[in-house]
């Protein structure tokens, strides 16, 4: 996805810069949604169908639903920001079915969804921030969405859900307009940070910047037969922190099947277990900066059939249990298993046998 982010910037950089007869430049488009009878989708309408970028300048407080369709490729840039509020609320705010890249600008859900990419499209969200009583983003039918630098915070829905094979990846690395960090919450009653229902989730800080689902009201991450990596390290992690906005047991990552890849992350200070694993998840736990610590459940819990391998490495590592809570650190039930390949140097402090619960030295079978 980042090869294709690039190539997406390239484009849309020569969208403004297209030369028309005479030498003379194309100016580009510019909306000022204050003034009236100026709008986003009549702008959009009045593009011709191209394969490469073509940018509109957004600003001011708009108030209607965005749809690209298959035939375009779009960048709306917002200099000084702009929020978009949706005009029928029961819609997605955008709608994007061709491609899209959003810069700078405060999205409103609605009660359905402020960034929804479905059948093959792919939208980019650069410095954004999405905001209201929806879901922030969804993404199905083969479709791809990148994050970066980016702002959710809901209150009715899921921060991100991915269905039918959707893509996401979300970077914290600094931007365009001066952020340096992404952040999604849902805190609704049940709310659930990043929902996989099938597809493949990146999260990657490799760039520089931080990633943070926080105050998730069920869990930061919920996959289940999903592709979920963490590309994280101790400078710039990931950190999925007080799970349990409604007040109830919640846990930090919760794993159907499928697999991940953990580097670097932090699951800290959540109402439930930090890692749940299921229905013969096959998980990695690696690279610098691992912290389990501070949750009210167990550490890790692995059941049916699911598998965790805690990989040793040289860094930062702290798994550990929180408060005066009895539950064990590694806990495993109908054929789930816990392994490390080393306790020195791996799990600090080490376990004692009232932590070690189910947790096996060595690698997994």
């Amino acid at each position: 996805m980042r090869n294709i982010f690039r190539i997406v910037q390239g484009a849309a950089a020569a969208a403004g810069m297209s030369a028309v007869a005479g030498g003379a430049m194309a100016a580009t488009p510019t909306v000022n949604c204050d003034t009236p009878g100026q709008t986003i989708t009549a702008a959009i309408a009045a593009l011709s169908p191209a394969t490469y970028y073509q940018t509109i300048n957004v600003s001011g407080k708009c108030k209607e639903n965005i749809y690209i369709p298959p035939e375009l490729a779009v960048t709306l840039v917002a200099p000084t920001g702009a929020r978009l509020t949706p005009a029928t609320t029961s819609s997605a705010t955008i709608d994007v079915e061709g491609r899209l890249i959003v810069e700078n600008m405060t999205i409103n859900t609605g009660t359905f969804a402020g960034f929804y990419v479905n059948r093959g499209g792919f939208g980019t969200l650069i410095a954004g921030t999405i905001d209201g009583a929806g879901a922030g983003v969804q993404v199905s039918d083969n479709s791809g969405a990148l994050l970066q630098d980016t702002t959710i915070k809901v209150t009715g829905g899921t921060g991100v859900s991915l269905y039918s094979n959707g893509s996401l990846e979300v970077d914290g690395v600094a931007g365009l307009f001066g952020r340096n960090a992404a952040s999604i919450a849902s805190v609704a009653s049940g709310g659930i940070g990043i929902f996989c229902g099938q597809g493949n989730v990146t999260l990657s800080t490799k760039g520089g910047g931080d990633i943070s689902l926080k105050e998730n009201g069920f869990a930061g991450i919920s996959a289940i037969g999903c592709n979920v990596k963490v590309n994280a390290s101790a400078a710039n992690p990931v950190t999925i922190d007080r799970t349990g906005a409604s007040g109830k047991n919640s846990d930090g990552i919760v794993l159907q099947g499928g697999s991940a890849t953990l580097n670097g992350v932090r699951i800290i200070q959540n109402l439930g277990n930090g890692l749940d694993a299921y229905e013969n998840a096959s998980v990695a736990l690696q690279g610098d900066g691992l912290e389990i610590e501070g949750n009210l459940g167990a550490g890790i819990l692995a059941a049916q059939g699911a598998s965790v391998h805690i990989v040793p490495y040289n860094g930062v590592n702290t798994i550990s249990q929180g408060g005066n809570d009895a539950n064990p650190l590694f806990d495993c039930y109908q054929g789930g298993n816990i392994y490390v390949d080393q306790i020195a140097g791996t799990i600090t402090p080490a376990p004692t046998k009232a932590t070690l619960g189910c947790l096996t030295v060595g690698t997994p079978q």
